[in-house]
């Protein structure tokens, strides 16, 4: 068994549960070149969303893998209309921590100095300030 068809064995199991017919070896192929090239999560959640649209209406057989692409090709667009946005908040979170940083280690670099402590055999323990919890403070 190729590490692909490991890989999607949920996959490969939801494909059963999706497809009405037993498909041909080329059909096959097809279905584990898309394993190989289409995001495994996308191609899962298209799936599952087929066995839910296939469960409302009849899918012939020779549309049934299309309409798996048409699921997926909707998801990726979706992800990509809110990935500005998490990008934005991906960076904010980055520049405020940052700050956070260096105003608490009193440089940009900070991870040098944890860097450089343990490269010279020193532990944890050279930091009494440094917690992995950040101190809450009351109200």
């Amino acid at each position: 068994m190729s590490s692909i068809t490991k890989r999607h064995v949920p996959t490969s199991q939801l494909l059963g549960e999706y497809l009405t017919f037993v498909p041909t070896p080329q059909q096959v192929d097809h279905f584990k070149a898309d394993m190989r090239t289409l995001n495994p999560t996308l191609l899962r959640d298209s799936i599952r969303e087929g066995v839910q649209v296939r469960a409302l209406q009849q899918i012939p057989i020779p549309e049934q893998r299309l309409v798996i692409h048409r699921i997926y090709t909707r998801k990726v667009k979706e992800f990509s209309s809110i990935y500005p946005f998490v990008f934005a908040v991906e960076n904010a979170l980055r520049s405020v921590l940052a700050d956070y940083l260096e105003e608490r280690f009193g440089r940009m670099e900070w991870w040098t100095l944890i860097r450089n402590a343990r490269q010279n055999g020193q532990t944890y323990t050279a930091f009494p300030t440094f917690s992995v919890r950040p101190s809450i403070q009351p109200l």
